[in-house]
C-alpha cells in the first residue's frame, strides 16, 4: 500500500481488495482518491477485476436532495 498523505491518495497492489460495508472490489492494482471518494481498478493483462456492489448503497449514495420551489 502506498499512501500519499498531500495528495489523499492510496494506491494498493499485489492482490489489491478494498471493502465498504458490504460492496468489495479486488485487482492487481487498486487507486483511491480519498477527498473525491473515486477509484479505479486494473488488473494485469489476461485476468479481471472483480466487483460486488450492494444496489441498496448505490441507492443511497444516488438520491439527490430536493429542490425547492419558490413563489
Amino acid at each position: 500500500m502506498h499512501y500519499e498523505l498531500a495528495k489523499d491518495f492510496v494506491v494498493l497492489t499485489g492482490k489489491a481488495y478494498l471493502e465498504q460495508l458490504d460492496s468489495n472490489i479486488t485487482g492487481d492494482k487498486i487507486t483511491y482518491l480519498v477527498k473525491e471518494q473515486k477509484m479505479q481498478a486494473f488488473s494485469d493483462k489476461g485476468k479481471r477485476v472483480t466487483t460486488v456492489l450492494v444496489p441498496s448503497q448505490l441507492q443511497d449514495k444516488n438520491k439527490a436532495p430536493a429542490e425547492k420551489k419558490g413563489n
